[in-house]
């Protein structure tokens, strides 16, 4: 031993200096401008949806938020339209889902299939809830996931519901999941599919306005990073609170890479949704105020006269007061205006009892 070491002293560590890949990469403006964009870079619309890019869709429960997804992957399969977006290439669709069973899935795809000349079965994968839920915060539920997208290389993929992957509204944990949700994706861009997020809209007050176009952002839970984080957000809302109105309104709230695009009607079915065209949109986003305007108790009472049903009565309604169809069946609805005043008899007819 060297007299001028003692036993407490270490060796010098020699440092390795080792290649490895950079963390970003810096273009030019004139590398950026010779980009050539790979042919079905761009899925969706314009560029609502496209590689790489998240795309969210938020809704109230039960509003069809799931059957969107569904309807995503069967353009995907047939190139045709989808909630009135163009679709530019044909691509694949994974959808990991923990909510629809496999009832509700059958019943859904059944139906889908029956109309289709392409087998759904080359071009769609969806998963049943699993036991363990949707735990991306798991190594293991990651690279799992990394590999079946490698090996089934759809053009996107989905994620539903997003409060099943964050259980707090935090904003550091929306950004740690969105992170885990870009550490699955193949790094090549013409390889990486685009993200699609089922997510919640934040539960309103009695006293908010009907809101519309961009002003609908805020009204996603978590809005401040999940909103920012994508590159578009799709907003589905029912035409009305009536269980029986099959009507929704789709609105793009926000499109980062081109034109959002009007809103829409349409009625909700498995998988598919069929356009709406003699909707009121106008109707719709003038609220409880135009509702208010326009049906008074005198007209209920007239549109009720005599026991009519629900169908009946929303045709009076529109044809004595000009509202649309939105209001009459909000009018209507048992969480409506007259709420108490409006009874039904055991044949399903509706009866005015709100008094002159």
């Amino acid at each position: 031993m060297n007299r001028n070491t003692t036993l407490h002293e270490a060796p010098p560590v020699e440092v390795i200096e080792t290649e490895r890949e950079p963390y970003l990469r810096y273009m030019t403006p004139g590398e950026c401008a010779s980009w050539i964009m790979p042919k079905d870079f761009n899925l969706v619309g314009d560029f609502h949806l496209a590689r790489g890019g998240i795309s969210v869709i938020g809704g109230v429960p039960g509003c069809g938020k799931s059957r969107t997804l569904a309807g995503l992957g069967v353009a995907g399969a047939t190139g045709e339209s989808w909630m009135g977006h163009e679709v530019h290439s044909r691509f694949k669709t994974l959808i990991i889902q923990a909510e629809n069973g496999p009832a509700r899935l059958k019943a859904e795809f059944t139906d889908v299939q029956s109309g289709l000349s392409v087998n759904l079965d080359d071009w769609i994968r969806v998963t049943p809830p699993g036991r363990a839920g949707l735990p991306l915060h798991d190594p293991g539920f990651r690279l799992e996931l990394r590999s079946v997208i490698e090996d089934f290389k759809p053009g996107v993929v989905a994620f539903d519901p997003w409060n099943r992957i964050v259980m707090d509204d935090r904003q550091k944990d929306y950004r740690v999941a969105i992170d885990w949700i870009t550490e699955i994706l193949p790094e090549e861009i013409e390889h990486k599919p685009a993200v699609a997020i089922v997510a919640h809209l934040r539960k309103r007050g009695s006293g908010d306005g009907r809101k519309r176009g961009r002003d609908l952002l805020p009204e996603l839970s978590g809005s401040g990073m999940i909103g920012s984080a994508a590159r578009s957000v799709f907003i589905l809302e029912p035409a009305s609170p009536d269980p029986d109105d099959y009507r929704v309104v789709w609105t793009v709230a926000k499109n980062n890479d081109g034109h959002e695009g009007s809103s829409s009607a349409w009625y909700r079915q498995n998988g598919l949704f069929a356009p709406c065209s003699e909707f009121n949109l106008e109707d719709f986003f003038a609220g409880n105020e135009a509702t208010r305007e326009k049906i008074t108790k005198d007209t209920m009472r007239e549109a009720l006269n005599g026991g009519v049903s629900k169908k009946t009565a929303v045709k009076r309604l529109v044809e004595a007061t000009g509202c649309g169809d939105s209001a009459a069946y909000a009018a209507l609805g048992s969480s409506g205006r007259f709420k108490g005043m409006i009874d039904e008899t055991p044949e399903g007819l509706l009866i005015w009892t709100g008094g002159e």
